[in-house]
């Protein structure tokens, strides 16, 4: 027994072996996943956008305490607001994800009732920012009092105030980019490895010598494709929002539409897998690969804003991300599409980039 069982061992590593890009893509892939992983999420959060609003004029305190949050890592001033009305209005646009307001009278408050307060209006919608952005303020004000109010008894308090975040629940977070995550997933691995597994049987060439024509073969896949991927995102949504709450604050077709075209993008990317791919274990490992890249930039494990500068620009190149950063405001702010108008361009670029390739490429696998 254990002869057989150590010959059919050798057997399948042999295999595996004169399957020079399978068993590349089995050692390289946890390799760069793994110095992926590490480079994006080894460096600790820093960099959130913010703005501020001194709303107390050139006065040596409120520039001082100014002066430490630029110098503190953990935010990038993207921004400087002159009214709370401004500082709500840039959080809703998703220009920052937090705004320190130094209210009027800060320094007259310090000196004459020993206590000042300063207002930090977060985004509730994304909580991970929101809470790193309160805890890095609470260092900054407690090395304020430290190096510049040494040997006094004044005290400077933040003044917390969360827009978005009152009514929501983690899932309410984490529904958007699981949402994005199935309806890449499911599509990419379903073609590609349907039209590998024809080309092993022996089907694909039946296609090519029948009076089918190219696009016609092409649009009856994404057909077919498209439809149980579009199941696949009603049974998402109807579980999320019957089972669990999930909050939708803006338009349910908008939302689809962001999704319809997400998905066209995707199956135009497993219809190249599958043209590249000379077996199913191939497509397999490619459409695994997509998935966990996607799953580390996209902003499921911890957002985007909160990873190193130079990790964002890698997240910049994946699709989900940007799906994401549609689906959650229109679900968690009530925005639309057109205050959405860059991310739907770059989605309709992948879509359109993602099926033009895919169909020079499977038309000359055809031929």
């Amino acid at each position: 027994m254990y002869e057989r069982i150590f010959a059919m061992v050798e057997k399948e590593l042999r295999q595996l072996l004169r399957d020079r890009r399978s068993l590349g893509i089995a050692i390289l892939l946890p390799v760069i996943v793994m110095f992926l992983y590490g480079y994006a999420y080894g460096g600790g959060t820093q960099h959130i956008p913010i703005a501020i609003g001194n709303l107390d004029g050139a006065n040596e305190l409120s520039v001082k305490l100014e002066e430490l949050i630029l110098q503190n890592n953990l935010f990038e001033v993207k921004k400087y607001v002159y009214s709370v009305d401004e500082a709500m209005r840039v959080i809703e646009n998703g220009e920052v994800y937090g705004v320190i307001v130094i209210p009027k009278g800060f320094y007259e408050a310090l000196t004459n009732n020993s206590v000042g307060y300063v207002a930090v209006i977060t985004d509730g919608s994304i909580p991970t920012l929101s809470e790193a952005i309160q805890s890095g303020m609470k260092n900054v004000l407690e090395n304020y009092e430290k190096m510049l109010l040494k040997g006094s008894y004044l005290k400077v308090e933040q003044l917390r105030m969360v827009r978005y975040g009152a009514t929501l629940k983690n899932i309410d977070f984490f529904a958007p980019a699981v949402i994005g995550l199935v309806l890449q997933t499911i599509p990419v691995s379903l073609i590609a490895i349907s039209i590998v597994r024809e080309k092993e049987r022996g089907t694909f060439e039946q296609l090519v010598v029948s009076p089918i024509k190219t696009y016609e073969v092409i649009f009856g896949k994404f057909l077919a494709y498209s439809t149980v991927s579009i199941v696949d995102f009603f049974l998402i949504f109807s579980i999320g929002k019957l089972f669990f709450g999930i909050m939708i604050r803006g338009s349910f077709s908008e939302i689809f539409l962001a999704s319809l075209l997400f998905l066209i993008g995707n199956l135009g990317l497993g219809l190249m897998i599958s043209s590249i791919s000379n077996s199913q274990l191939q497509a397999q490992q490619a459409s695994s690969f997509i998935f966990i890249i996607s799953a580390v930039f996209s902003g499921l494990i911890m957002p985007v804003q909160a990873l190193p500068k130079a990790a964002t620009i890698i997240a910049y190149f994946i699709p989900l991300y940007h799906f994401n950063e549609i689906l959650r405001p229109i679900m968690l702010k009530g925005l639309r599409l057109s205050d959405l108008a860059g991310e739907v361009i770059i989605l309709m670029l992948y879509a359109l980039i993602t099926v033009s390739v895919s169909i020079i490429m499977f038309k000359k696998r055809l031929d």
